[in-house]
């Protein structure tokens, strides 16, 4: 279930008998910890899938290039943290990204159909469509207090590498408000929190990782194989992804790519047999003992409920 968060932190400033020293109640990292429902204490149950996430863009009119930036790194940040995901670089999507658009089907079938970027299970693109930092403020004989407000708003959708369907889209929301008083003349009026703008970010991500997380457990966990050596398969894929010794997946030839009026629908896809994980070889690839039938690459391994 999707959450509107909103964070809040008070900045107050009291007039005591013994001090006029500010109080401080922050709640910001309280508040996000508690909405995060996919923390990765709650444990991890399939092996991790594999994403990119591509630059979100700035479309509003305030900030800069660098709101995108800050969003994207904080969309990477919560994925990690969900401990469901493994981020891969960027480097070769950006290049790819120049030459696709990714509002028309036929651009994602390409991406899907280039089988070098298939090390990815998922890409995650989107932008940011509004972006506001206000202030408010009420003054009255006694009292003044002024509120700090940050905003923010972004669509995103994620993307199956394999298949070039749009999986997902959604918009993430988040706002953060910091308040600051004065008393009789004593306490701040402050000046502006830069932490506003982070936490409205964070807010915005979490918002989204719920349905993130909840559309990629419904979509069987893949690898690739990368060596066919006699019984043994090795596939990209082993302790990092969190694929444990003893698991047993089924072995799919891949063949030619599908298109249907110029939609790239996927490859083909023959099951010769089954393995199980043996090994690890290093942290990034397993070791299977397989049998079947004799194959060549491409191929692919699926979980086997």
């Amino acid at each position: 279930m999707k959450k509107k968060l909103l964070v809040v932190a008070l900045l107050a400033l009291t007039l005591g008998a013994c001090s006029n020293k500010g109080e401080s109640n922050v709640r910001k990292d309280d508040k996000i910890q508690s909405m995060r429902d996919y923390d990765s204490v709650q444990g991890v149950v399939s092996p991790k899938r594999k994403v990119v996430i591509a630059e979100f863009k700035n479309q509003t009119r305030f900030g800069s290039r660098r709101l995108g930036n800050n969003l994207t790194d904080v969309i990477i940040t919560e994925l990690v943290k969900s401990n469901r995901f493994i981020v891969l670089e960027r480097e070769d999507l950006a290049k790819v990204m120049q030459e696709i658009n990714f509002s028309n089907t036929l651009g994602q079938g390409q991406l899907a159909s280039e089988r070098k970027f298939q090390d990815a299970d998922y890409v995650i693109t989107g932008a940011i469509t509004k972006y506001s930092v206000n202030t408010t403020g009420n003054k009255g004989v006694i009292s003044t207090s002024k509120t700090q407000r940050a905003e923010i708003s972004f669509d995103m959708k994620m993307i199956n590498v394999r298949t070039g369907e749009v999986v997902l889209s959604d918009q993430g929301e988040g706002v953060s408000d910091v308040e600051y008083s004065t008393t009789l003349g004593v306490g701040t009026t402050g000046g502006y929190d830069e932490g506003l703008e982070q936490e409205a970010f964070r807010a915005a991500a979490i918002d989204v990782m719920d349905n993130i997380i909840e559309t990629v457990d419904k979509t069987p966990w893949m690898a690739n194989v990368a060596k066919v050596s006699g019984n043994k398969l090795y596939i990209n894929a082993g302790r990092k992804s969190n694929v444990e010794i003893g698991t047993k997946l089924g072995v799919y030839k891949q063949g030619e790519k599908i298109e249907f009026n110029g939609k790239f629908l996927g490859f083909e896809e023959n099951k010769v047999g089954e393995a199980r994980v043996v090994d690890y070889l290093g942290e990034d690839a397993a070791i299977l003992e397989y049998k079947g039938e004799a194959f060549t690459i491409p191929g692919v391994v699926k979980l086997m409920k």
